[in-house]
Order: structure tokens, then C-alpha cells, then sequence
């Protein structure tokens, strides 16, 4: 209903309220709960439990949402297999990353929006904890009729449901994971900024022993 009422411009301070099309309202609102949710998230203790692999499929598109220990971070992957609707004979990459002090992403993307909300709800009223948190997309050719944001957000929220694989380091989830996608992981992987930072602080730690 929110998102109706704000592409209808029935939402917003008056004179300054537009009609805008049904996919900036659905990321407009997606937006705002979760910034909600993150701050609800921020005032929740560290993670600190063994590390957590989800996943879930629809219509070759695959997920796996990776769970760590550490604080608020979010690291977003989308993946377009050559074959598949944008991407030619090529495969695309797309990342978006979100940290402790960020209000969202750096870079505005409705699919990556959609991911971000229900990682959120599950750490709120979940989990209860906050987390370091890596979400893959992988595209496949066989989605070739796009359906709307709404099958990432459901998608995510099956995985999160769904029971996850448990690993005690994460070199155990990411060869695991390294097992089941369809692309070479270890360019994304040497690329992440959540497993970079999350690298560094291992090494503080050890360092502090």
C-alpha cells in the first residue's frame, strides 16, 4: 500500500509530492523501512556465532546470502552469466556495498534494495544480532522475462528462512560456495570489501594475542 500511495504522489510533504513510476516508489520504500531496520540493527550486539551459508533459486536465479561474524556491513552481488538478458556473450558484475555510517548504497539500484531489506529484517527480529553479511545474485540465461524486484526481495527472504550450512572459519562457506556457482569466485573474492575488512581484522586479532 506504501508504495502505491507514494507512485500516486498521495505520500510527501505537500507541494512537493510527484507522481513517479511503481519501480522508484517499491525502492523508495524499501529504502526507508530499511534504514529503519538498520538502525534497530546498530544498537544489537556482534554476531559472534559460526559462520552461515543460505540459498535459494527462482527461475535461474540463484542466491546465497553468506553470514559472518563482525559488525554491520553489507556487500551486494550481482552476477550475469554470459547468455543471459543484459549481458551478451560477457559476464557482468555488479557490486554495491553498505558500512556502518552509510544511509544505503552508493550507487542507487532497486535489485540491490530489494536484497538489502530482508538481510535487515533478519537481523532484526531474528537473528538479533548485527553481522558482516556478502548476498550473491547469479543470473542464468534461463531468466529471460525479467518479473520485477519483488521475486529478489521473496527470493532472499526464502533463503534466509531457509536452514543454513554452518562452517567454522569462512574458507569452509566460500569453498563450499566456490563449489556451486556458475563463475570463476575467485576475482569477486579478492574484490570483496567485506571479506577484506573482515581479513584485516582477524589479523588484529591475532596480533592483539
Amino acid at each position: 500500500h506504501s508504495t502505491r500511495l507514494l507512485s500516486l504522489a498521495l505520500l510527501g510533504a505537500e507541494g512537493r509530492r510527484r507522481l513517479v513510476p511503481t519501480r522508484w516508489a517499491i525502492t523508495a520504500v524499501d529504502s526507508t523501512v530499511g534504514l529503519e531496520l538498520k538502525r534497530r540493527v546498530l544498537r544489537l550486539p556482534e554476531y559472534s556465532g559460526r559462520v552461515r551459508l543460505h540459498r535459494s533459486s527462482f527461475s535461474d536465479n540463484r542466491y546465497w546470502v553468506l553470514i559472518l561474524p563482525g559488525p554491520y556491513r553489507l556487500e551486494v552481488v550481482e552476477v550475469w552469466l554470459p547468455g543471459s538478458i543484459w549481458t551478451g556473450d560477457r559476464t557482468r558484475v555488479v557490486t554495491n556495498y553498505e558500512g556502518t555510517l552509510d544511509r544505503g548504497f552508493p550507487v542507487m539500484d532497486g535489485g540491490h534494495y530489494a536484497m538489502r531489506l530482508p538481510i535487515l529484517e533478519h537481523l532484526a527480529l531474528k537473528l538479533r544480532r548485527q553481522a558482516s553479511v556478502l548476498a550473491i545474485r547469479e543470473i542464468g540465461p534461463g531468466y529471460f522475462a525479467p518479473v520485477g524486484s519483488w521475486q529478489i526481495r521473496e527470493s532472499i527472504r526464502a533463503a534466509l528462512r531457509s536452514r543454513p550450512e554452518e562452517f567454522d572459519e569462512p574458507e569452509g562457506a566460500l569453498s563450499r560456495l566456490a563449489s556451486e556457482v556458475r563463475f570463476d569466485l575467485r576475482g569477486l573474492l579478492a574484490k570483496s570489501r567485506v571479506l577484506r575488512e573482515l581479513r584485516g581484522q582477524t589479523r588484529l586479532t591475532d596480533l592483539l594475542e
